[in-house]
């Protein structure tokens, strides 16, 4: 169920089908556009999307999709199911290159996989293949019959060249002789009327040219007149005339009852075009306003982000505005949503949103959000906005109001998006709040869904009271009083009201005497209000910056896990083989000596036998004493001087000053240098770096190794210290630049990539100062003033590389 019959047009659909009908080709289109229903059936929901979205594919990523020619021609089927009619010329044509047009169609989804959703759609079409081929062997050049579409026709279109040669003949021979008697101009020409060959003779020579006066011209100075000598020609070509039309009738009308039987299939292939028409039309314009088919879910679902309203849309888009996108969630535990924040601030807009996307795509269009925003399908729908009052009904517009929520209370249920602007306003507000809050409970205990506008305080407080319901402000600039157009969810929001009366240029001392009336109470709620959202916003991006520190420790962590692992294996793989090797060796000493034992005892200790085993004894115990390949003495050279003062160059071994970490130089610029270590690579100063020898380097990093890198403590204290702003109110420029270029280097040492600085805004020296530091600064890829809301321009935030 839809609530009220004025769904569509107080959401705006309405010029959503206009927008749709003028893009479809044919009235086949058009009649799908205007019976357009609301669907609550997944299946149906899922298919729709998945046709326009194949078209929307087509319309991007294709060229040969026939586009021309679709005619409605069902009407004139109709008419030709009655036995005696014919078609005529006209619509015979019309006929055939919409058919032209079906079988492209058809044809174009045959010779491809890639839309199976559409080429479903083809599986009803049958008609007699040969209806093409006969519409070929009669149709001619521009719109005619062709000679040869029977022998009769194309005998009597013989005979009427012929007879029109030979009045043309007689004719030009009297308008010749009329010439030289100068009766006729010598520039005249033959003229026709009324079918027949006449001369242009002047009015005073009327009389001397006998035959029919077929005109006059305008002025009356010349009669056209049929010469009585081509009566006869003309008169045999007119019959020939009339022949060879009943011959286009004959041959028209035995086509009419060839394709009789196959008019049902014909109906249906028309329907299929028209199909095809109107899903091209919402392909078409999910283009002009971005749509998507989003996730879709089986269940009564909004999760929304970077949502538009596209009438909206395309109206900003004329005038080269931007327009603020909607992120709105409504789930089975958080099902309705309590709006406030001050007038012309969006409220309505966010509610109209709501209620003509849903229904947008339960009708089988594209919606302009992100596209892994999620919606789910609801059964009802129920919209109460705008001025209800009936004189009809004699019903004032609270009451309207009520007889609206009766009707809600009565039919809302679990599966039900109900969408309320200005709840219980219009009548007293202390009881019109009353009122509304029990709505609202008796709408939370159905497990309902939806979205409601207020200025009240007692809805506001429902949030954590009820089951089901949460708050949402649209937010509001306080500094330059302007609305910002943004929902945010969580937080009820202030109707600033004083605020906008200020901005407007109302009286001051009556907004004066109005707070002391209304008391400083509540004032003071909205003012808190608004602070604890700025503060909100800022510990989230404080909470993202230490995500993202934690994220850059986890990875170095394993990345030295991973370096420790790859160590103990090669010292396990090292003892194995050294292991091995030294059972090798002592099997072959052993052989040895057991080889020369034997040898003595059977050479009875003979002495120079025994002297020759002594020494290849001492030969075999040289080779076993002979160093291998990789402890091969390397041979002596003078090593070089190390001088710590020549200029540092790629490759050479430096210290971190800040850190005593060892690393190579990978690039030099100037005086900023990079420095890798392990897996890390860390931009800074060649003052903040110390030259040394490879023996030094490899000394330090083992002790860095024993003591289990003293840089990745330090680092992890710098970034448990680290703080996300910087506060230079009250410094001195030459302090805030020291401060500030240090602040920086620690910033992209622990790997933050934005920062805040507070400088204020005052008489605008620190800013000018920091930013000025700022756009020469290496690291500092961009910076911009602060939102609104969290500071504007004594705020500068800080994208860094």
């Amino acid at each position: 169920m839809v609530f009220p019959t004025s769904y569509e047009q107080k959401t705006g659909f309405d010029q959503i089908k206009a927008q749709l009908r003028s893009n479809c080709l044919s009235s086949l289109g058009q009649q799908y556009v205007d019976n357009i229903r609301f669907c609550n059936n997944y299946d149906i929901i899922l298919l729709m999307l998945e046709q326009v979205e194949e078209f929307r594919q087509i319309l991007l990523f294709e060229n040969r999709f026939p586009a021309q020619n679709y005619h409605n021609m069902q009407f004139e089927l109709q008419r030709l199911k009655v036995e005696g009619t014919y078609i005529d010329i006209e619509n015979f044509f019309l006929l055939r290159e919409s058919l032209q047009a079906i079988d492209a169609c058809v044809a174009f989804f045959a010779n491809t996989n890639k839309y199976p959703h559409l080429s479903d759609l083809m599986a009803d079409i049958e008609w007699d293949d040969d209806i093409l081929a006969q519409t070929d062997d009669i149709a001619g050049e521009h719109h005619t019959i062709k000679d040869s579409a029977s022998p009769e026709l194309r005998e009597i279109r013989q005979s009427i060249r012929q007879k029109q040669a030979e009045a043309d003949r007689q004719i030009r021979h009297l308008m010749n002789k009329a010439k030289q008697d100068g009766i006729l101009p010598a520039d005249a020409e033959m003229s026709i009327r009324d079918g027949r060959l006449v001369l242009p003779v002047p009015a005073q020579f009327k009389r001397r040219i006998r035959g029919f006066v077929h005109d006059e011209s305008a002025t009356g100075q010349t009669f056209f007149i049929e010469p009585e000598e081509v009566f006869d020609t003309n008169n045999e070509l007119r019959e020939l005339v009339i022949a060879e039309h009943a011959e286009i009738i004959r041959i028209l009308t035995e086509f009419t009852e060839y394709i009789r039987p196959s008019i049902p299939d014909l109906l249906i292939a028309y329907k299929y075009l028209g199909l095809i028409d109107f899903i091209r039309a919402k392909a078409k314009f999910a283009l002009s306003i971005n749509g998507i088919k989003p996730i879709l879910q089986n269940q009564p679902l909004i999760q929304w982000q970077r949502a538009v309203h596209p009438l909206l849309y395309l109206n900003f888009k004329q005038q080269k505005r931007e327009i603020v996108p909607l992120d709105i969630t409504l789930t089975p535990q958080k099902r309705i949503l309590i709006v406030s924040g001050p007038n012309a601030g969006g409220k309505s807009v966010c509610l109209k949103t709501v209620g003509l996307l849903q229904y947008m795509l339960q009708c089988g269009l594209l919606v302009p959000t992100y596209e892994n925003s999620e919606f789910g399908v609801f059964s009802h729908l129920f919209i109460d906005i705008g001025d209800q009052q009936s004189i009809e009904d004699d019903l004032s517009t609270y009451s309207s109001h009520l007889k609206n929520m009766k009707l809600l209370v009565e039919k809302a249920d679990s599966r039900s998006l109900f969408l309320l602007d200005e709840f219980g306003s219009g009548t007293e507000p202390s009881l019109g709040g009353a009122v509304a809050e029990s709505i609202l409970e008796r709408l939370s205990k159905k497990k309902s869904f939806g979205v409601v506008t207020t200025h009240f305080g007692n809805l506001k407080l429902l949030a954590g009271r009820i089951d089901g319901v949460e708050n949402a402000a649209m937010l509001f600039d306080t500094e330059h009083l302007k609305p910002l157009f943004r929902l945010n969810i969580g937080r009820p929001g202030s109707s600033f009201t004083f605020e906008i009366a200020k901005s407007i240029g109302f009286p001051n001392e009556i907004l004066e005497q109005a707070k002391q009336k209304t008391g400083t109470a509540q004032v003071d709620y909205e003012q808190k209000l608004q602070t604890l959202e700025v503060e909100r916003l800022e510990l989230e991006q404080r909470q993202k910056m230490f995500d993202a520190a934690d994220n850059q420790l986890a990875e170095l962590i394993a990345q030295y896990q991973q370096k420790y692992d790859q160590l103990e294996a090669s010292k396990q793989e090292i003892l194995n083989q050294a292991r091995s090797e030294a059972k090798q060796v002592l099997k072959d000493a052993n052989k040895l000596i057991e080889k020369t034992i034997r040898e003595i005892k059977e050479s009875k200790a003979d002495k120079e036998r025994t002297q020759q085993l002594r020494k290849n004894v001492h030969e075999a115990e040289k080779q076993l004493n002979k160093p291998t390949p990789q402890e091969q003495p390397k041979p002596s050279t003078t090593p070089a001087v190390f001088d710590k003062n020549t200029p540092i160059k790629q490759g050479d071994k430096v210290c971190i000053l800040a850190t005593n970490t060892v690393g190579t130089v990978e690039s030099i610029s100037g005086k900023n240098i990079v420095v890798a270590f392990n897996a890390v690579r860390l931009k800074t100063t060649i003052n903040s770096v110390e030259k040394i020898s490879n023996s030094e380097a490899r000394q330090k990093n083992r002790n860095e190794t024993a003591t289990q890198s003293g840089f990745g403590n330090q680092l992890l204290n710098k970034v448990s210290a680290f703080n996300s702003t910087l506060d230079l109110r009250g410094e001195r420029a030459e302090d805030a630049i020291n401060i500030t270029t240090k602040y920086l280097d620690d910033a992209v040492l622990v790997g933050v990539h934005q920062v805040r600085i507070l400088h204020g805004k005052g008489t605008g020296v620190l800013r000018s100062i920091i930013r000025q530091l700022l756009s020469h600064h290496q690291d500092v890829e961009s910076f911009s003033d602060e939102r609104l809301e969290l500071g504007g321009a004594g705020i500068t935030v800080v994208n860094l590389r």
